[in-house]
């Protein structure tokens, strides 16, 4: 949540509160009626101070997210740090990327292969440590915005965080500000937002791969503005981007 206050929601149980909600203090997924459908609540006793960032991957069971806790561990939390992790939506459970050392503009996203083997209940502790034994498989790919305003891409199928590839930034474009990546539904490139202020801002299409270049989506005249907050979707068998005016 990006906001505190009241939630005009239909709560599923007593621990979902609606009223003096904090900002960030969990993840809610609601259908069109105001059911609250799944949340996570975070653990302020782990020390836990908020959640930022939350994105469905491309498996409908798993989401991805930001994880915040204050450096100096005061409940205060005015020293954040962030961490990423993705949950399953099926049992609630926390895979680690990152525990710390991400900033709080990462906008992670998470691709899972169609190879995913079904993970739901898992009760095995330690088989779920792992990539391949959390998503039930390990073609897993990640990607995130780093504090040097970079995209990261990360193969669990191949190396893993220790051969994460870092994206070549739009040319003349190295100040431009980078905003929520998301990974394409076959697992090959990302589309992306680059931001120069609150007015320019452009759309970009990229292989993930060390060696790719950026492809911008032009504006096209009759167009409003540049491409906004672009998305993808597939439909049969293609490919498609769709974005925002």
């Amino acid at each position: 949540l990006n906001f505190s206050g009241k939630l005009n929601v239909k709560p599923p149980d007593s621990i979902y509160t609606t009223t003096r909600v904090e900002q960030h203090d969990r993840l809610t997924v609601s259908d069109t009626a105001g059911n609250v459908n799944w949340y996570m609540m975070i653990d302020k006793e782990a020390g836990e101070c908020q959640f930022r960032d939350p994105e469905w991957s491309t498996h409908a069971n798993y989401v991805v997210a930001l994880r915040a806790y204050d450096l100096d561990g005061s409940k205060a939390c005015e020293n954040l740090d962030y961490g990423i992790f993705a949950a399953r939506m099926s049992d609630k459970k926390k895979f680690w990327f990152y525990t710390k050392g991400i900033g709080e503009f990462a906008t992670p996203h998470v691709w899972v292969g169609e190879d995913a083997l079904d993970r739901t209940d898992s009760t095995d502790a330690a088989s779920d440590s792992t990539v391949e034994g959390f998503f039930g498989t390990k073609n897993v790919r990640l990607t995130y915005v780093t504090k040097k305003d970079e995209i990261v891409f990360v193969d669990f199928a191949n190396g893993g965080l220790k051969k994460a590839v870092t994206l070549k930034k739009p040319a003349g474009r190295s100040s431009w500000s980078i905003d929520s990546p998301l990974i394409s539904p076959d697992g090959n490139f990302v589309v992306y937002n680059m931001v120069e202020n609150s007015t320019t801002w452009e759309a970009y299409i990229q292989e993930l791969s060390a060696t790719s270049t950026a492809v911008k989506i032009e504006q096209e005249t009759g167009m409003m503005s540049a491409p906004a907050q672009p998305h993808w979707f597939a439909f049969g068998g293609r490919l498609f981007v769709l974005w925002a005016e």
